[in-house]
């Protein structure tokens, strides 16, 4: 009987040991301030992948090595744009557990070249700052998105 306790118990701490560690490591993830930094790029080009511009394969190595990129919440799917990409931030992914989709990054490649992206910001950031960073806008879209427990406006 020990024997057996003993191992359930070693297998049940090598099953949660990939949730455990990035919230024992002792090291916070890190928000991507890039969109007022202007590092590495500027906008439509975000931490180095541009629509229109980037390959599929550059998109791929760049998800399996970001430190932006959780890459146990990644996921795809097809669309009209072509292959999409789901992810989540290492903060969003420790925030909103259990995973939603509703609120997780995309990118969209097809034929070989990135065609969107998607970023949510883990951060809040209010209109003052975009305005000071990149001037008044040409034009703009806006419209409500969410749940009705968390709704909020996308522009």
């Amino acid at each position: 009987m020990k024997i057996v306790i003993t191992f359930v118990s070693a297998l049940l701490m090598l099953c949660l040991m990939p949730f455990a560690l990035p919230m024992c490591s002792g090291e916070a993830p890190s928000a991507d301030w890039s969109l007022l930094t202007g590092e590495p790029c500027e906008p439509p080009c975000w931490q180095g992948l541009t629509p229109g511009q980037s390959t599929e394969d550059e998109t791929a190595a760049f998800l399996e090595t970001s430190d932006y990129v959780e890459g146990s919440s990644l996921w795809q799917d097809r669309t009209g744009c072509g292959e999409i990409t789901y992810w989540k931030s290492p903060i969003a992914y420790l925030r909103d557990r259990p995973i939603s989709g509703w609120t997780s990054n995309y990118l969209c490649a097809s034929n070989g070249t990135l065609k969107a992206l998607m970023i949510y910001l883990v951060y809040d950031l209010t209109l003052e700052q975009l305005l000071d960073r990149y001037g008044p806008p040409e034009a703009f879209r806006a419209h409500s998105a969410g749940v009705p427990e968390r709704r909020y406006a996308e522009v």
